[in-house]
């Protein structure tokens, strides 16, 4: 694994609590870490400004429920993947 890799593995496993070692490739943030709604939009945002990655189009609600809908069970499924 190249060292940008390692870093953001590192990144993601100081934000989210988890350990490195559970996190790869298909990680979903949301499904398998557990960050989502403002916990998930602080993690990106932090993410952008570390590692420098321009997220003026990225739009959140596309990949994580907002937080009134973390409580629903309707509706799809975003998908969050690090990668």
């Amino acid at each position: 694994m190249d060292k940008q890799n390692e870093e953001l593995i590192s990144f993601v496993s100081k934000r989210s609590g988890v350990d490195e070692n559970q996190i790869h490739y298909q990680t979903s943030i949301e499904d398998d870490l557990g960050v989502t709604g403002d916990d998930a939009e602080e993690l990106v945002i932090e993410f952008s400004k570390i590692f420098k990655v321009n997220i003026d189009k990225f739009s959140f609600n596309k990949y994580f429920y907002p937080e009134p809908f973390l409580f629903s069970s309707t509706g799809p499924k975003p998908k969050s993947h690090l990668w």
